[in-house]
């Protein structure tokens, strides 16, 4: 029976670093020495872009193993990553994935379930499964739920809504009721932080209340917006490689978020 905690990267909204936080969160857990699967269950396939280490070209991806009656199974489309010992279920048709999900969404039973059957042979091989989500509340993302432990919700002050995020963690309560007990909500991470009074009001007056005793707001858990962070994953380098300390210590941010994840998921 696999112990690999699986992580639903999430937003309803996109722009907010999702697939960015991703990445970085998939490098963090490697540097920890943690076996570490990334899925990319959003039809943009942005994660696929930035973390495959080849061209894919049209190869085979998640939709192929997503789609009901499909002939492959999970394992069959995995690739290596741009870093040893993570490892990608790439989107690299994007209408691919979106079609699949029509496919499964036409499906009399088991259609929030389809994910879930799909990854979970895989799992024994892995410490770490992050999934990154489609921007929207929709089936992809509420499989990406049922299939996860826990759904960790990124987002910015300058993009932060309150009733957005209701929406979301309606959502979320939803599954957990209905599907996956197991599910919690972690974080969140707080991308794109500038050095100013208005973001500095947004954490404190808006994100953190809404979290309450559960928010990841502190000065060292929250990712300031410095283009190099997304630059240096587009270019297939580490931030834990930069020659900054300032980016460096950004790797290290990511690597605590690594940490409290494995500590609430009873990793730790």
């Amino acid at each position: 029976m696999s112990n690999a905690l699986t992580v639903a990267v999430c937003n309803q909204k996109g722009g907010v670093g999702k697939t960015t936080s991703t990445g970085h969160l998939a490098r963090a857990a490697h540097v920890l020495g943690l076996a570490v699967l990334v899925v990319d269950l959003d039809p943009q396939g942005n994660i696929t872009s930035a973390l495959s280490a080849d061209d894919l070209g049209d190869t085979i991806g998640v939709a192929d193993a997503l789609a009901p009656n499909a002939e492959y199974a999970l394992a069959d489309v995995l690739v290596p990553s741009i870093w040893d010992g993570v490892t990608l279920a790439p989107t690299p048709i994007t209408e691919a994935l979106a079609d699949a999900g029509t496919q499964v969404e036409s499906q009399r039973f088991g259609r929030e379930h389809r994910f879930t059957h799909v990854l979970r042979p895989v799992l024994s091989a892995y410490d770490v499964v992050l999934v990154d989500t489609t921007p929207a509340l929709g089936l992809l993302l509420t499989n990406a739920l049922v299939a996860a432990e826990q759904a960790l919700i990124v987002s910015q002050p300058e993009q932060w809504s309150a009733d957005g995020l209701n929406e979301l963690h309606n959502t979320i309560d939803l599954v957990a009721a209905y599907h996956n007990p197991k599910l919690t909500a972690v974080g969140p991470l707080i991308n794109g932080k500038r050095k100013s009074q208005h973001h500095d009001r947004v954490l404190t007056e808006d994100i953190s209340p809404y979290y309450g005793d559960q928010a990841w707001t502190s000065p060292d858990e929250v990712i300031p917006l410095w283009a190099p962070i997304s630059d240096y994953l587009l270019a297939g380098i580490g931030l834990d490689e930069a020659k900054e300390t300032r980016l460096r210590h950004v790797a290290s941010v990511y690597g605590r978020f690594v940490e409290r994840m494995l500590t609430t998921g009873g990793r730790r």
